[in-house]
């Protein structure tokens, strides 16, 4: 233990004959003090060997009380080779940290947390960067991520020697495509791993390389089913394992047959992905093209289950054609052959036209286009947005349909403004039917300055139309 820095007072403005009784006073409680600690020699962790150790330049945050009673972190010095120490099978398990304190309260107990990287600020342990900073890498997990803690009281002035305990399962990942006959690993650039109530998005610029990815995991201690999502950038891959049990300071390997993701597989990461015509879901036009198949549809809807159309408890995303839909090669249809005809049992009136269900409250789409479809009169707009695709719809998703005004403003808010969703649906500047009513039909406009206006039209004009999914 370093020397506590003592200075006296000076006198200032006294007669010689004055006599002063000086007394050193201690201004710098700052305190150098080192400690050893151990891994057990059972820990399974991160080395090719399966063993975790210390290794030179890595860290130590104590987490004490000062004699304020105040909580404070303190980071020790970087690990040298001949801080190091061990033989046979406790090789590199030991080690000793030193550290500055500043006031520690001996009377109250300290808790190591190994690597520094995985306490915070006020001393609680960082699970934050468990979650969203992981890069798949045995170096990086674990020099920041393989979280190693214990606690214990001061003894006789000094810092106390303990043994940590690993308190993260370490998964060795990897991953096959859907026969098994292949690694695709390697080509991956993000995994993410969730038991339903911790989510870890794993991720690395460029692709992670190598055909095992190494990720920490809070402990699943009941049987727990988890779903893994990948993606290279194009094609993306899903898997659901039921009832997996993965305890603390234990390494597993572990080796996944993914599935290429389909529309039932879904959720709010895939915002914006594609929707190839075998029902796949796909990043990139290009990744379609090169499974052989044709984009169906461009996902710009996912919410909870139930809130995509009002006829299903479970649907909860929409997807729209990149493309207009038509009578024949050039013709834009009318809405019905009926001006003035009343078509749906429901009219939005909306609230500049007079009282009435505002209307992007109208998430019916699916059944205004059913009703529209098998009225006596004719439903341009209704029946080519049905038949779209010769009418073939990929597993797993609603038949197709005329989106109503309500589904509309639902793509609308997902993309933050109709003009992001007119970009990102590539539709033209112009004016979209929906299939909400107002004795007139509701319209979308997408001209320059006015992108997702609402207004009414008379049902004889030509407007033009997209066909969309629910999943």
């Amino acid at each position: 233990m370093a020397a506590l820095v003592l200075m006296g007072l000076a006198t200032i403005g006294c007669t010689s004959s004055e006599l002063v009784n000086e007394q050193p006073v201690n201004i710098d409680k700052k305190v150098t003090l080192t400690t050893t600690v151990s891994l057990d020699v059972a820990t399974k962790a991160l080395t090719a060997t399966g063993v975790k150790t210390f290794k030179a330049e890595e860290t130590m945050a104590i987490v004490y009380k000062n004699t304020s009673g105040n909580t404070v972190k303190a980071v020790s010095a970087a690990l040298t080779e001949g801080d190091i120490s061990g033989t046979g099978e406790n090789l590199n398990k030991t080690a000793t940290f030193t550290f500055t304190l500043d006031d520690p309260d001996r009377t109250q107990n300290v808790i190591y947390i190994y690597p520094a990287a995985m306490a915070k600020g006020d001393g609680t342990v960082n699970y934050d960067d468990l979650y969203t900073k992981q890069d798949g890498s045995l170096a990086t997990l674990g020099s920041t991520f393989d979280y190693c803690t214990n606690s214990g009281a001061w003894n006789e002035g000094k810092l106390p020697s303990l043994t940590l305990e690993n308190q993260l399962s370490i998964l060795a990942i990897t991953l096959k495509n859907s026969d098994g006959s292949s690694t695709i690993t390697g080509g991956l650039n993000s995994v993410t791993i969730s038991d339903g109530t911790n989510t870890y998005e794993v991720a690395k610029s460029g692709t992670f390389g190598g055909d095992v990815i190494y990720v920490a995991i809070l402990p699943v201690t009941t049987s727990t089913a988890l779903k893994i999502e990948a993606t290279d950038g194009g094609n993306n891959y899903v898997k659901t394992l039921a009832s997996r049990t993965y305890e603390a300071n234990n390494g597993y390997n572990v080796s996944w047959k993914m599935a290429v993701k389909t529309a039932a597989d879904v959720t709010a990461k895939d915002l914006l992905k594609l929707i190839g015509a075998n029902g796949k879901i796909y990043t990139t036009t290009a990744a379609v093209e090169a499974a052989g198949t044709t984009v169906l549809a461009k996902i710009l809807y996912v919410g909870e289950a139930g809130s995509a159309d009002a006829s299903s408890s479970t649907y909860k995303g929409l997807a729209l054609t990149l493309e207009d839909v038509k009578t024949d090669a050039d013709a834009n249809p009318t809405w019905c052959s009926q001006s003035n005809a009343t078509c749906l049992a429901t009219q939005y009136k909306g609230k500049s036209f007079g009282s009435g269900d505002p209307v992007t409250t109208d998430m019916h789409g699916i059944a205004n286009t059913n009703a529209l479809i098998a009225s006596s009169h004719t439903h341009e707009a209704a029946t080519v947005a049905r038949n779209y695709n010769g009418g073939n719809h990929p597993e797993g998703t609603s038949a197709w349909f005329l989106p109503s005004a309500g589904q509309w403003k639902k793509m609308e808010d997902a993309m933050g403004t109709g003009a992001k969703l007119k970009t990102e649906a590539k539709l033209e500047n112009s004016t979209y039917y929906t299939s909400t009513e107002e004795t007139k039909a509701w319209v979308c406009h997408y001209f320059v300055g006015t992108p997702g206006q609402f207004t009414d039209s008379h049902k004889s004009y030509k407007q033009r139309v997209r066909a969309c999914l629910a999943f």
